[in-house]
This record gives C-alpha cells, structure tokens and sequence, in this order.
C-alpha cells in the first residue's frame, strides 16, 4: 500500500514537471501546432533592416551626386571669357571702325625769309582729324585709341609778284597722332568722344604742336544688337586749341567748325558696309563750309578663337570732298578747297579679345592732289 501511494506521488510530480517545462519552451509548442507566425511578429530585428537600408542607401546616392552640382558651374566662367568683342552686344554686330583720308584743307600764308608778296598754299594741318569718317565707327563704343597718319609731299604750291619767279620750296611731310576716348551711355545706344591731335609738319614752314581739339556727340536711332545694323547721327565740335595760320592779308584764321553728321552699318554674314556723310561749317565767313561723304566694305575674312591673333578684316573705302563755297585753287581766294576723291584700303587685325590694330593706305585719285600717299596705323583697344 504504501509503495503505491510512493510511486503515485512520484508520478504525479514527474506530471507536473513535464506540464512546467511545456509552458517555459514555446518553440517546442510551435514547432508542434506550426503557430510560428505569432512569435515571430515580435521579434523587430528581422524587419527593421528591410526598411533602415533603402534610406541609407538613398542617403549614400545623395551625397555621392552633391559633388557634381559644383562641377557644372565652370561653364559660366568660360561663357564670360568668351565674351562678344563688341561689350554687350553680339559677336556678329562688331564692325571695325573706318580708317579716314582727310588732311584739312590748305590756305595761303606768307613766305618767311622770302620778303613782301610771296606766298604758298599750306595744308591746314593743325586742324587735325577733325573729320567725323577718321578712325569712327557710327556705333557708340566704349574704347581708348591712338592713331598715327602720315601725309607724304603735301602739295604747297608758291605764288609770288607779277614778273618774279616764285621761290622753290621743300617738300612738306605731315605727320599726326590722335589721342582719344569714347564712353557709351543710354544702354550703349549713346556716347561721347574726345580727339587730341599732335602735329609735326617739315620742310620750309617746319611746326611741331598739340593741334584742335575735337569732341564726338553720337546716338544710335536703331541699334540692333542681333543683326548689328545701325543708324545714328550726332555732332562733332572742333575748337581752335591749336597754332593759328596767318593769310597773307594779316588775318588769322581760327574758327570754330560745327559738323552734324548721319552714319550707319549694314551686316550680311561676313559682308558689311558702313559710311558717314556730313557738313563742317566754320564760324567765320573767311572760311569753307566741306560736305563729306564716306562709304566703306569690309569682309570678315577669318575669325578666330583664343592666341594673340583672332581675327582679319579686309577692306576699302571711297572718300569724296566736296567744298560748298572757295572751290579751286585759285590764289585770289585766301582759303581754297578742291574737289577730292580718296581711296582708303586697310586690314583691321583682331588682337586678343578686346583690341583691333588697323593698318592701311590712301591715296587721291582727282588732282590736284592736296597730298602723295598716306600712311595709316591706328589701335583700338574697347572696355
């Protein structure tokens, strides 16, 4: 009896063993009803991964692109290095300016050194490059420039009294340089200039001084930026800072010369044509009104990009002056003036970006001719 109440109890606690054990290993009980999907649910390590690791890899994209924003930004340097020769206009709108011919119109003055009533007719150097055709373009243009004309065996001829041969001058070479500038206003549809003349003439009426000043006055009516057309006019002022010529009846002459003008530029492709025509009227009567008119063609006939060089611009040009009043050169008259025609051939050299050194020729093809030949070197350099 008592050995059965023994293993009773035995199993009874073996009972219960087993019964605890059960309850304290659950995956025994899901390996058994196959209830894995309840456990596993509560275990966030598995899922976490799976929505963590598209983010760091979206970060890691992110950050592996922000270096190339910066790498797109060099462009823009280039594009301002390459900017249009002409400031804020279009390449295609750059013209070169005209090259000019004119000396200034001749006058007779006494001999020195010859006594009383021998006289030569002199160029009127001085003036200097007061024509509104030299070395201008009919586009206002931020530049500075320096211009150098030489004027080989200006024409002097000599009169002296009835029955007296005239004296035997020497021949007479000018030279000039021009200093000047030119500021745009009015969104560069304006501007104004200033010329600065130096003068040496040689031979028997020899002078070296600074010659008259001259101040530009231009606004362009149309002003294509695109096509680079344009038509503008203005008013050029030219004051007496020079040496004065004294006439052989003592009268000085000096005056003041007032030149409204009109001027324009044509572009097809590589062609363009440009041109001036004005009048200088004189504030004194002793002296001629001079109506010019000016036409040149130039060729873009290489362009380039970067080196020292950049671009070659042909071109030719015809200069006609006609004088509205003393016509000829008859030596009654004090202040004479002849009918001139002048051709002006040149090359315009593209100097880096921003300059243009011009070098040319001209010569009269009507007589009598007031001079040879002319030299012409002139450099532009625009801001």
């Amino acid at each position: 009896m008592n050995t059965c109440r023994y293993l009773f109890t035995i199993g009874l606690g073996l009972g219960l063993c087993v019964g605890q054990a059960s309850a304290f290993w659950p995956w025994s009980k899901n390996k058994q009803h196959g209830d894995a999907v309840i456990i596993e649910p509560s275990c966030p390590h598995k899922e976490a991964p799976k929505v963590e690791e598209p983010k760091k890899e979206e970060g890691k994209k992110e950050e592996a692109k922000a270096p190339e924003q910066p790498m797109a930004q060099p462009p823009a340097t280039d594009a301002f290095a390459q900017a249009p020769e002409a400031g804020t206009e279009a390449p295609s709108s750059f013209n070169p300016q005209m090259l000019g011919d004119f000396l200034g119109g001749s006058a007779f003055t006494s001999i020195p050194g010859f006594g009383s009533g021998y006289s030569a007719r002199v160029p009127l150097a001085a003036r200097g490059g007061f024509k509104i055709a030299d070395n201008e373009s009919p586009r206002p243009t931020n530049r500075v420039f320096i211009s150098y004309n030489y004027f080989n065996d200006a024409n002097i001829p000599t009169s002296a009294p009835a029955g007296i041969a005239a004296p035997v001058i020497a021949r007479t070479d000018v030279h000039r340089e021009i200093f000047g500038f030119e500021r745009t206003f009015l969104d560069s549809n304006a501007s104004f200039g200033m010329r600065v003349p130096l003068i040496q003439q040689t031979g028997t009426l020899a002078f070296s001084d600074i010659g008259n000043l001259s101040f530009i006055g231009k606004y362009a009516f149309i002003n294509d930026r695109a096509t680079g057309n344009v038509l503008s006019g203005g008013l050029v002022v030219t004051v007496p800072t020079g040496r004065d010529y004294e006439l052989v009846d003592g009268a000085t002459l000096d005056p003041v010369l007032i030149q409204p003008w009109v001027g324009g530029i044509w572009n097809s492709g590589r062609l363009y044509a440009q041109g001036f025509s004005s009048v200088a009227v004189p504030t004194k009567g002793i002296d001629a009104p001079l109506l010019f008119n000016d036409i040149g063609v130039g060729y873009r006939a290489w362009q380039g990009t970067g080196g020292l060089i950049t671009s070659l611009t042909p071109t030719v040009e015809t200069h006609i002056t006609t004088p509205l009043d003393n016509r000829g050169f008859d030596s009654s008259d004090l202040i004479t003036y002849v009918d001139v025609v002048v051709i002006t051939g040149g090359l315009h050299i593209g100097l880096g970006e921003r300059s243009l050194l011009t070098l040319g020729a001209a010569a009269p093809v009507t007589g009598p001719r007031p001079f040879a030949v002319e030299g012409i070197v002139q450099l532009n350099f625009r801001y």
